[in-house]
């Protein structure tokens, strides 16, 4: 196998193992490193397409059509991660709207006594309300 082969063969095990971590991230909720990992991808591809450049013409067809069935993997993969991630940004502005709905409940929410003074709960009675 030529040089440029070989790295190019690297740079697809590489991509494989990052998006097996971002499938992972995304599947344990702990969205926190996305930026990083996009970050990483960025970096890949623009290795792999500078490989590519630099291989072009010198792969035989065997090599060439087993680089390709892996590019399309990839592919693959990379869009059930989009979903994945797209279906977390989904949730997340959900679980925000139905946070901030309970929210604005919460602070309609007003009990009287029977003198018709408002009751404070004892959030407010202990001093820690969260109003300005």
């Amino acid at each position: 196998m030529s040089e440029a082969g070989a790295r190019l063969e690297r740079l697809l095990d590489e991509a494989d193992a990052l998006l097996a971590e971002e499938r992972a991230l995304c599947l344990s909720g702990a969205l926190s490193g996305a930026a990083a990992l996009a970050e990483r991808k960025t970096a890949l591809v623009e290795g792999l397409a500078e490989a590519l450049a630099a291989a072009r013409g010198t792969l035989d067809q065997d090599l060439a059509d087993r680089l390709r069935g892996r590019v399309t993997t990839l592919s693959e993969a990379a869009r059930a991660n989009e979903a994945l991630l797209q279906a977390a940004r989904a949730g997340l502005k959900r679980a925000a709207r139905e946070l901030a709905r309970v929210e604005k409940m919460r602070r309609g929410a007003v009990a009287y006594a029977a003198d018709g003074g408002s009751i404070l709960s004892r959030e407010d009675a202990a001093g820690r309300s969260k109003r300005a």
